[in-house]
């Protein structure tokens, strides 16, 4: 499956390359979001066209799987705050303003598509931040690295949604399969659960109290990626006893909402 990939170009020309700080090649997709959660992407844009000497980028992604180039490619990029700012073919940055589930894992199926599509076009690979001075970079691991600013994005956002580092790795490597819907969590923070009869062990085996089974609890947490047994979340789960909470990571099967 294909995007359709608006053009609405507001940064003249390729400024970091015209200025004299990139020089060609360049072999570098940077990964962002946008730390804006009340933004419409048509936001975004308006405001890059008055700002774009601040900080910019050449694509924005959201709203569903709604792809805009705001910027032209190859040719360097101010988006990371570091060195890597002139290593820059492409920069995306993922927008914030999330309205559901659904829209974040269609949207979320688009950022990875575009994503391999420009390292295809500059000649990276699918390895996600490596060591290699060509190839696809959060700019969280720019940071890190000593290429970037101190941002981390876009990795809490994407966790927020149920996305872990260690998966964004593993779908920018081998993509998407488009006619397989993305699991979803079926419990959300705050829900009130129990055990299943059945169930004897937190997700990594830990022996579960036998009087827990008895015991209301919340999740406590947003749920998090773990593909054990026949479960693909796990939860953070709050238990109340007499003398105190405890807390239980349970797997999505051992549970049921109240």
């Amino acid at each position: 499956m294909g995007y359709n990939i608006e053009r609405n170009i507001v940064v003249p020309g390729q400024p970091d390359k015209e200025n004299g700080f990139a020089v060609p090649p360049f072999g570098q997709v940077h990964m962002h979001s946008t730390a804006n959660t009340s933004a419409t992407m048509d936001n975004e844009v308006a405001y890059l066209k008055n700002n774009w000497p601040n900080g910019y980028y050449t694509h924005l992604v959201g709203e569903g799987g709604r792809i805009i180039q705001v910027a032209d490619t190859n040719g360097g990029a101010w988006d990371v705050g570091g060195d890597w700012n002139h290593e820059t073919y492409a920069a995306i940055e993922f927008a914030e303003r999330v309205t559901s589930q659904a829209d974040f894992d269609k949207s979320y199926r688009a950022y990875i598509w575009l994503t391999r599509k420009l390292a295809d076009e500059c000649g990276a690979d699918y390895v996600l931040d490596d060591d290699d001075i060509i190839g696809i970079k959060t700019h969280n691991y720019a940071s890190r690295t000593g290429h970037g600013s101190d941002h981390v994005d876009p990795l809490p956002f994407l966790q927020k949604w149920g996305i872990s580092y260690d998966q964004l790795k593993k779908d920018v490597l081998n993509g998407l399969d488009e006619e397989k819907p993305m699991p979803k969590p079926k419990f959300k923070e705050n829900d009130y659960i129990r055990l299943i009869d059945k169930a004897s062990a937190s997700a990594y085996n830990t022996p579960i109290d036998k009087g827990t089974k008895s015991t209301w609890g919340r999740i406590d947490g947003n749920p998090f990626e773990l593909h054990k047994s026949n479960s693909n979340f796990a939860y953070r789960v709050a238990f109340w006893y007499p003398n105190g909470v405890v807390f239980w990571n349970i797997l999505e099967q051992d549970l049921q909402i109240k």
